[in-house]
């Protein structure tokens, strides 16, 4: 939407359940979502085009964040998994199973491969995927 007119500026349409989580590209160019339809999907804000859809989870993506360097995201479902996806081929690199279902997923601002997770449990919790992502 404009803040000024009012207007709708511009509608991302292709999941086909509700959309649980979106984030920002760090250079602003893409948009990450993730949905009830269990997939994560990454669109090109400009065009308002979808780019890659990321298959895997077996239920919701409750999250969804973009590393640093926008080079890899992390998705978190309600099938108790967080999963790392290189964002160039699409490739899921990694996949950590849980106890409990990560509610909301974010980057450190500076450090490529570490995120947290708030989780429904009640805790936070760190991942360190920095070896994997080198």
């Amino acid at each position: 939407w404009d803040g000024t007119s009012g207007k709708e500026v511009r509608t991302f349409k292709g999941h086909e359940g509700y959309v649980m989580s979106v984030s920002f590209s760090p250079d602003g160019t893409h948009l990450l979502s993730g949905s009830s339809d269990q997939t994560v999907k990454l669109w090109d804000r400009t065009s308002g085009k979808e780019v890659r859809t990321f298959k895997g989870h077996s239920d919701w993506v409750r999250s969804v964040s973009f590393s640093p360097d926008g080079t890899h995201l992390l998705s978190g479902s309600s099938d108790k998994t967080v999963k790392l996806w290189d964002r160039e081929t699409g490739a899921r690199l990694k996949t950590i199973p849980l106890l409990w279902v990560p509610l909301e997923i974010k980057a450190h601002p500076t450090r490529p491969g570490i995120f947290a997770t708030a989780n429904r449990n009640g805790t936070v919790t760190f991942f360190d995927f920095s070896e994997i992502i080198r």
